[in-house]
């Protein structure tokens, strides 16, 4: 079972998203990064880390 938990959300411009978040992954957990990508007015990811 994985739970993800938004944490914080930063524009970067106005096409790019970061977001700095926690994951649960049973006993285990963690922190991970996503980067979002505005493309034709929807947000993509385009890359994440977790650790």
């Amino acid at each position: 079972k994985v739970e993800l938990s938004t944490g914080q959300v930063i524009p970067c411009g106005s096409d790019y998203l970061v977001e700095i978040s926690q994951y649960k992954i049973n006993t285990d957990g963690g922190n991970y990064v996503v980067v979002w990508k505005k493309d034709g007015g929807q947000w993509k990811k385009i890359i994440d880390i977790f650790n």
